[in-house]
């Protein structure tokens, strides 16, 4: 996933960078589009099999601190 998104944000800035309607920027833009909506289906089956098969188990439970920050970063992201 990482490397579909940076290779498609690579993409869309160097055809932005070239003048529109010329040389190879359409087809930057075509794979552009392309890795971005391959990046959006990808999304949807990850949310999909982790609503269905649930939180991946920890193999050693982290520690107090550990779980501190989880919940901090949870509850801060919902502010």
């Amino acid at each position: 996933m990482a490397a579909i998104v940076l290779v498609a944000l690579g993409l869309g800035v160097w055809a932005r960078m070239l003048p529109p309607g010329e040389g190879i920027r359409p087809a930057l833009l075509d794979i552009h589009k392309s890795l971005g909506l391959t990046a959006l289906i990808l999304v949807v089956f990850r949310l999909a099999y982790r609503l269905l098969r649930g939180e991946p188990p920890y193999r050693e439970p982290p520690g107090a601190l550990a779980q501190g920050a989880a919940h901090s970063a949870h509850w801060g992201s919902m502010r």
